[in-house]
């Protein structure tokens, strides 16, 4: 049997140490908990995360990034220019 503190499954990080890993802000970590986005593990007050679970989480949230550009969108019409205001000449002095 292998000792807990051995086994790679049961490595639990800290929220700095998932901020470290994230490169994101402790703020934010914890309005992704307090929103139910973030795998979290609660040990009374303290918050803990699974390796694992950070890395399924990534994986669920990775956005691809085309590699063209998007479609162009709708024409739009062209600018009206201003006429030029003529201003009259100035009252002689």
């Amino acid at each position: 049997m292998t000792e807990p503190a051995a086994d790679a499954d049961m490595a639990l990080w800290t929220p700095e140490q998932v901020c470290q890993a994230l490169a994101c802000r402790r703020s934010w970590l914890y309005d992704q908990v307090q929103a139910g986005r973030f795998p979290v593990i609660r040990l009374g007050r303290q918050l803990r995360f699974r390796p694992a679970e950070i890395a399924t989480y990534l994986d669920t949230h990775t956005h691809v990034v085309a590699s063209e550009p998007p479609p162009p969108g709708p024409a739009r019409a062209p600018r009206r220019r201003r006429r030029p205001v003529h201003r009259a000449d100035p009252p002689p002095t």
